[in-house]
């Protein structure tokens, strides 16, 4: 069963400028690329979880007292893989939701020249 796309609904805002008039719209996000979105969003989810991994290296160093190069190796491309595996699969499961349920609505505007400082 495929959800039908809704249409656009337009509105007009007035801005502080009296001559500009501001479109609004309400879009819908309805499919996400799995392995593009993963890809930039693995990035972002690296600059979070790298920091932990360090941190729980340096545990086992102060604990153990040695750490094989190869085990540091192994924690980041794992973190990395899994956390690119993770985001992909989230994808997919967004875009099954999506053509079935409905998509995440957002409300657009067009920006005047005012906003764009």
């Amino acid at each position: 069963m495929r959800r039908k796309p809704q249409s656009l609904h337009l509105q007009h805002e007035k801005s502080e400028s009296p001559n500009i008039l501001s479109v609004v719209m309400n879009q819908e996000i309805a499919y996400l690329h799995p392995v593009k979105t993963a890809r930039a969003l693995v990035l972002v989810y690296l600059c979070f979880s790298v920091p932990i991994v360090a941190m729980g290296l340096f545990v086992a160093f102060v604990r153990y007292g040695d750490l094989p190069g190869i085990t540091v190796f192994t924690a980041l491309i794992l973190n990395a893989l899994i956390g690119f595996g993770l985001l992909w699969l989230g994808c997919k499961a967004y875009n099954w939701v999506a053509a079935r349920f409905g998509g995440i609505e957002v409300h657009v505007r067009e920006l005047t020249p005012d906003d764009r400082h």
